[in-house]
């Protein structure tokens, strides 16, 4: 799964690397339109402004990997499990029914049609070193697709196009680190603990070691003391 850094580093890469004037083609009017879209994920509580552009990461879902009881490596003796994730991603632009230049008046669809395409062709230029250091990439088996949204939105004077790709992240993990020392077992090993966030507060390592409940668990309304929490 991508993580919200992760995330805001693709959006703002977007944001900033696409170019967003129109029309691109030499000639009197090129970029004649000069107004970068409102790019934001969906969810923010943001004022949106026209163009915009929204991006949501959907949530994600299991997809085939290869590998036996979610075993994926041997690293040194120590086994890596793990598995891929299917997380798709819709990036929709609006625009107003007329986007106005600084001379002339475009149609919204033409402006939004332009800005999905440059999209998708960023994406397919920019995207996949960005996630290969994310340990992910885009899911060719399923092609991107561009629907036409503006059917939706006559009653708002708004054009809009969507685009949904799909991106395949991992979720790896392995049981090398000592909980509580936090030194790995296996010398050299790039992975940490699978559970080292996952243990609760005042759980001590017998406890833990025998599978336990923990003695004292925090929540919200304090802290509870009895063995039978659940």
């Amino acid at each position: 799964m991508l993580t919200e850094t992760q995330k805001g580093a693709l959006v703002n890469h977007l944001e900033t690397s696409v170019e967003w004037r129109y029309p691109l083609a030499e000639g009197s009017t090129q970029f004649d339109f000069n107004k970068n879209p409102f790019v934001y994920r969906k969810g923010e509580p943001v004022n949106k402004e026209y163009p915009a552009v929204q991006i949501s990461f959907l949530p994600r879902s299991d997809a085939p990997v290869r590998g036996l009881g979610d075993v994926i490596k041997d690293y040194s003796g120590a086994l890596v499990y793990g598995y891929a994730e299917l997380e798709p991603v819709i990036i929709t632009v609006y625009t107003h029914q007329i986007c106005e230049g600084t001379t002339y008046d475009y149609h919204g669809k033409i402006v939004a049609d332009n800005y999905i395409r440059r999209i998708e062709r960023y994406i397919r230029r920019y995207w996949p070193k960005m996630l290969q250091d994310m340990e992910a990439y885009i899911y060719k088996p399923m092609p991107f697709t561009i629907q036409d949204i503006s059917q939706f939105l006559q009653g708002d004077e708004k054009q809009g196009f969507e685009l949904t790709m799909h991106l395949i992240t991992t979720n790896k993990w392995d049981y090398t680190t000592d909980l509580y020392t936090g030194v790995s077992d296996v010398a050299g090993s790039p992975y940490t603990g699978a559970f080292e966030d996952a243990v609760l507060s005042g759980q001590s390592q017998a406890e833990y070691e025998n599978g336990e409940p923990p003695s004292v668990y925090p929540s919200v309304s304090g802290y509870m003391h009895d063995q039978n929490w659940w």
